[in-house]
């Protein structure tokens, strides 16, 4: 009796010893399953996906488009990728056919380093819903060609949301996106109604966006900027041509984030893009040229501005502005109804009105010649 009970104490004992080694072995086969896994996709899925991505987008876009790349690297344990010297740009059969496509949006872009992480695989496979946890994009370089007049009506939802979310349901329900940064991007937006020369320009740009979700629900009833739920912008070196397409609207660095409804701006320029005397516009009779040191905005509805092309702002500050106003004609036909024109001239093209509760300058300098 005493034999069997001291078996039975035997037998208890090794048992964890076993489950403990049986879950080892099985530990270390899935790593390295893992492991070998991860090998064969460094070295030789390149040339698939780049196959793939390459038939694939030359469907999708009827042509118009090729999609190039210098590596992918698949990572299995951050459940991700990254693509390197990614570049989608238009064939060069259709680049005549967009420099005069007034209505279209067409896409010049290259990504040196584009990085995924965070997939969720279970959500994608069982309700066909793409969840990412974060997207980086280091130093992106988008051209917008073929803009078309942003004063046309159907511009209310970007065109960019028209192209994107009827090529993703063809493959997915949704895509939620945790965090998208844009690190160290310039940016070109060129628009037919001022001929070849750009309408904006960025030379450095972070853009941070947080909570994006793209599905069909957001596809038909659109109030988020850029999809997300949150955006920070930091953009350095902006250039603007403003409306009246003789003014241009320069700064050293802009801040803007719709979390706090704020926008600031450091050494802002609002004057003309050449001497007056040299403009032969009988149009602009007025001109400003406008040094701005420091700005802030505040209680600014961004998204309204956005959507509806009218921008209420509860509180304007201008630090130590210098404003000197130009005009042609004689000093006593100077009028205030005059000034509010031409000052809303210069923004027609982007906004439809423009509201401000409450504004201030501080210590400004004002001058008329």
């Amino acid at each position: 009796m005493s034999n069997k009970k001291t078996n039975i104490k035997q037998e208890k004992t090794k048992r964890p010893g076993r489950t403990k080694r049986r879950f080892l072995r099985v530990s270390l086969a899935v790593v390295g399953v893992l492991v070998v896994c991860q090998v064969i996709l460094f070295y030789f899925s390149d040339p698939f996906i780049r196959q793939v991505l390459q038939r694939q987008l030359m469907e999708e876009s009827g042509g118009i488009y090729k999609i190039q790349f210098d590596k992918v690297n698949i990572n299995l344990a951050a459940r991700g990728f990254k693509v390197k010297g990614l570049t989608v740009r238009p064939n060069g059969i259709f680049l005549e056919k967009i420099k005069s496509d007034t209505l279209n949006t067409y896409y010049d872009v290259h990504f040196p380093e584009f990085k995924v992480s965070g997939i969720g695989l279970l959500k994608l496979y069982y309700d066909r819903v793409l969840e990412i946890a974060s997207v980086e994009i280091m130093e992106p370089k988008v051209d917008f060609l073929g803009a078309g007049n942003f004063k046309d009506s159907d511009n209310k939802h970007h065109k960019v949301y028209k192209d994107i979310y009827p090529f993703l349901r063809k493959y997915v329900n949704a895509l939620t996106i945790k965090e998208l940064k844009f690190s160290n991007g310039s940016m070109i937006l060129e628009n037919n109604q001022f001929g070849k020369n750009p309408m904006s320009t960025a030379g450095d740009i972070i853009i941070t966006l947080n909570g994006i979700t793209i599905d069909s629900t957001f596809s038909e009833d659109n109030h988020k900027l850029l999809f997300a739920d949150h955006i920070d912008l930091d953009i350095e070196d902006y250039r603007l041509k403003l409306s009246d397409g003789v003014h241009v609207l320069e700064a050293e660095e802009v801040k803007v984030s719709t979390s706090t409804s704020t926008i600031t701006g450091k050494k802002l320029w609002l004057l003309p893009s050449m001497a007056p005397d040299s403009i032969k516009n009988d149009a602009n009779e007025e001109f400003y040229d406008i040094y701005i040191p420091e700005m802030e905005i505040s209680g600014a509805d961004i998204y309204k501005a956005y959507f509806d092309k009218v921008f209420n702002i509860d509180y304007v500050n201008l630090k130590e502005p210098e404003i000197r106003f130009i005009t042609r004609k004689k000093f006593t036909d100077i009028d205030s109804d005059s000034l509010s024109r031409n000052l809303y001239s210069l923004s027609s093209a982007y906004l439809d009105r423009i509201s401000v509760d409450s504004f201030k300058i501080d210590e400004g300098k004002f001058a008329i010649t």
